[in-house]
């Protein structure tokens, strides 16, 4: 029977009808392959132009990072103010940057998790350092995987955003899990870790530093989240034992998707506050959502904002377990 549950984390609700498909795996067999072609040299490879446009300081061993030829935002220093009148219209101030995996072969679902946590350090760096020089509002470190993803190149590469507009996801997440916190003086993303490892059901990985797990009301089939397990409002701050923790769950978790699901496209961003935002300090709890794209929205999501989900999460774990 249909069921409908919400997210307790935002309050949105979601619709669960199992019934509209019996068999999880084949939900993702239909869908076209997430591969893309690579050609060689693409712009990203060595010695290419976007290698001669890096920041050189930046490097790591697997890693460049160069500005966004085509950015969403850009430095105010480079715009200038305007106005529209009845609307609401302004210049997209912030920053947008790529972060590279030199070489080429790279791909998800094959990461170890030593390049995975050298992927999170960069993401905390080029955080660490933004939060510092800019004023910016929201950040967000984002991975498109797959042609199905929105990704445009093959090359392996990430994202990084900065941006003076709020995201308003990230305000409800922060504003929902405030009011939980000031009505029970209680982390909602902790409690929610500690509900998780004691029933299991949707559990795919779980050491003492992260644990991986199918959100209970998933916008997304397959929807995963990857949480540190102690308590930290801001990916800026966390330390490198928990991002090493966090890379080890986000390998099994690639690595299942890539065997029982036959690599599918999928993103994946992590939802932080900034280390200056203190009153969030006990009430948020920085994670990341793993969002496979296995499916289309039809007019009742579109709608009504509200999705229907034909998979279960306790399925879907099970079955990438």
């Amino acid at each position: 029977m249909p069921r409908v549950r919400q997210n307790i984390i935002t309050n949105e609700w979601v619709v669960v009808a199992p019934e509209r498909n019996h068999q999880p795996a084949h939900h993702a067999e239909k869908m076209f392959s997430s591969e893309m072609k690579h050609i060689y040299p693409c712009v990203f490879c060595h010695g290419q132009a976007a290698w001669h446009q890096r920041y050189t300081s930046l490097d790591t061993k697997d890693i460049y990072v160069i500005p966004n030829t085509y950015p969403a935002f850009q430095d105010k220093d480079e715009l200038e103010a305007v106005g529209h009148g009845f609307y609401n219209d302004s210049h997209s101030y912030g920053d947008h940057e790529v972060i590279v995996l030199k070489d080429p072969r790279d791909k998800l679902n094959t990461l170890k998790p030593a390049k995975l946590y050298e992927l999170l350090k960069v993401m905390q760096g080029r955080l660490q350092y933004h939060q510092k020089e800019t004023e910016h509002r929201f950040f967000i470190p984002i991975y498109n995987h797959g042609r199905d993803s929105g990704a445009s190149m093959a090359h392996p590469h990430a994202q990084f955003f900065g941006s003076d507009v709020m995201s308003p996801r990230l305000e409800r997440e922060l504003e929902v899990t405030k009011n939980y916190y000031d009505d029970k003086k209680e982390c909602v993303f902790c409690q929610m870790i500690k509900f998780e490892q004691d029933e299991q059901t949707r559990v795919i990985y779980h050491s003492e530093e992260a644990i991986a797990f199918t959100a209970f009301a998933p916008r997304y089939p397959f929807e995963i989240w990857v949480m540190p397990a102690h308590h930290n409002m801001s990916f800026a701050e966390a330390t490198e034992k928990s991002l090493e923790g966090v890379a080890k769950a986000m390998h099994r978790v690639f690595e299942q998707l890539d065997q029982k699901l036959s690599n599918p496209s999928l993103n994946w961003f992590i939802h932080t506050t900034r280390s200056i935002d203190k009153p969030y300090d006990e009430s948020f709890h920085w994670h990341i959502e793993i969002t496979p794209r296995l499916g289309k929205q039809g007019g009742f999501e579109l709608g009504s904002d509200t999705t229907i989900q034909i998979i279960l999460p306790e399925a879907a774990a099970k079955l990438l377990r």
